[in-house]
């Protein structure tokens, strides 16, 4: 049965759901192992101050908070992608996607899916559209991640990537295919409640919060058995850090 148009537009209002998700769990996760390691700093402050060691030395970078890592600010662009213009053969083209869905296991929605990707995503389509060039760098991150999930047989993945493209398949009925992106809406709020209940990322909100930081400061000392000082000294600790 063919999927009606809110059919559609229910997959695919799911589907940009599951990609902010996603980004924000990716952009979370990156900020907590910050928090992690500033935390791990100021235990290792603790431990100089009971190895009555000096406190050490700061560099201009580290003053205040640890620097943030250089993240890459450069638009993705695929590995696959050609600079050049070459004369675009379908029948080369569709033999290309004939290969690439051959695998056993691949159920024929999967590869509905990753033919319509292809068409829509591959170098060799992409340098024969007029794209804008938001447009080109999103079809080129489809492209890498439905590359991925077609090499780790993650089919369920394809259904949200060519969502985002429009792309749909009716090979699978409507309501497993709401299911299986309800599981990957799921994974995506469990990683992100994950890193909310993390105690890293507990001690990376409370700025203002002198006393919760003690509190998560003392639980990690005593978790990793270091004789935990007063409490003023470890405010100091806390304070000197900042």
């Amino acid at each position: 049965m063919s999927l009606s148009d809110k059919n559609k537009k229910r997959i695919k209002d799911l589907s940009v759901i599951i990609k902010n998700s996603k980004k924000m769990a990716s952009e979370m996760e990156t900020i907590n192992k910050e928090y992690e390691e500033e935390l791990l700093e100021v235990v290792n402050r603790v431990l100089s101050l009971l190895n009555k060691d000096k406190e050490p030395t700061r560099t201009k970078q580290q003053k205040g908070t640890l620097s943030r890592p250089n993240r890459n600010k450069k638009p993705f662009r695929s590995r696959l992608f050609k600079k050049e213009v070459v004369p675009f053969s379908k029948e080369e083209f569709e033999q290309k996607i004939e290969i690439e869905t051959q695998k056993k296991n691949m159920p024929d929605w999967a590869k509905d899916l990753w033919r319509k990707i292809m068409f829509q995503c591959h170098p060799d389509k992409l340098q024969h559209m007029e794209l804008s060039y938001n447009d080109l760098v999103e079809r080129n991150e489809i492209l890498e991640l439905a590359t991925s999930s077609n090499e780790n047989e993650n089919w369920k993945e394809l259904l949200y990537l060519a969502a985002l493209i429009n792309g749909y398949t009716d090979k699978l009925n409507f309501n497993h295919q709401v299911h299986k992106l309800n599981e990957i809406t799921k994974y995506n709020s469990n990683a992100i409640n994950g890193i909310q209940n993390s105690v890293a990322w507990h001690w990376g909100m409370s700025w203002t919060l002198p006393p919760k930081r003690i509190i998560i400061l003392k639980h990690v000392l005593k978790i990793k058995n270091i004789p935990i000082p007063r409490d003023d000294a470890l405010k100091k600790i806390i304070d000197n850090f900042e």
